[in-house]
């Protein structure tokens, strides 16, 4: 459990890094000190759904269940109606960057 723990954290910092803040810190709004730990809190948020889906739901299913729980909470929070393609280029984006 420590090991998947670690992992999943070394994965975040790697997204954080290389591909939010190279590729979409243009895009981000907010003044650097609270653009990072914007970041830093929403990503580690969408780690923490994926492991409880792991963890509760049935694990086969878990990315279904975690991106679909983002999304909703993406669009609730937003006010915007977020089309599914654009949460799958995303995870493409996200993928090709690492």
């Amino acid at each position: 459990v420590f090991l998947v723990n670690l992992a999943l954290v070394a994965f975040v910092i790697g997204i954080e890094g290389g591909v939010v803040f190279r590729s979409f810190g243009q895009y981000i709004r907010i003044p650097p000190p609270w653009s990072y730990a914007a970041v830093t809190i929403g990503l580690y948020g969408a780690a923490a759904v994926l492991l409880s889906c792991i963890v509760i739901g049935d694990s086969s299913d878990a990315l279904a269940q975690a991106y679909g729980v983002m999304h909703t909470v993406a669009q609730t929070t937003t006010g915007v109606q977020i089309p599914d393609w654009v949460g799958i280029l995303f995870i493409i984006s996200v993928t090709a960057g690492c």
